[in-house]
C-alpha cells in the first residue's frame, strides 16, 4: 500500500511540474524538483515493488485459507478487488512503457488506480465495522 501511495505522490508531483513547465511559469520551485523522467521511473519502480508485495501477500493468503479450511470462495469481495487492483497496476506498467501512454497519461492512470485502492480500503473498513 505504501508503495502505491509513493507512486501517487510522485505522479502528483509529475503532473504539477509538467503543468508549470507547459505554462512557462517557471519559478524557484521547478528547479528544485527532479526531472520528469526521473519521477516517471521512480513511480514505475514503486508500483513494481507494490505489485510484487501484493501478489506475494495474495498468494500466501490463498495458501493460508486453504490450510485453515477446504472451503473458500474466489468471489469474496476482498479477493476480487485485490485482483482488480493487481490488474490495473499491471495495465499501468504495460501502458507506461509505450510511447503513447508515457508521462501525464500514465500519471493520471496511476492516480486513478490509487483511488480504486483507497475506495477498496474504505469499503473494507466500512464492511468490517458493520
Amino acid at each position: 500500500m505504501r508503495a502505491f501511495a509513493l507512486s501517487l505522490f510522485l505522479s502528483l508531483i509529475f503532473l504539477g511540474e509538467e503543468r508549470l513547465l507547459r505554462s512557462h511559469k517557471l519559478g524557484n520551485m521547478v528547479w528544485r524538483l527532479p526531472p520528469l523522467e526521473l519521477l516517471e521511473r521512480m513511480s514505475k519502480s514503486s508500483v513494481l515493488v507494490g505489485l510484487v508485495s501484493i501478489a506475494i501477500g495474495t498468494a500466501l493468503g490463498f495458501v493460508w485459507v486453504d490450510r485453515l479450511s477446504s472451503e473458500y470462495s474466489f468471489y469474496d469481495p476482498k479477493y476480487v478487488v485485490t485482483l482488480l487492483v493487481l490488474l490495473l497496476y499491471v495495465l499501468y506498467l504495460r501502458l507506461a512503457g509505450t510511447g503513447a501512454w508515457r508521462g501525464a497519461r500514465a500519471s493520471r492512470l496511476c492516480i486513478f488506480n490509487f483511488l480504486i485502492v483507497g475506495a477498496e480500503l474504505y469499503g473494507r473498513k466500512s464492511i468490517s465495522l458493520a
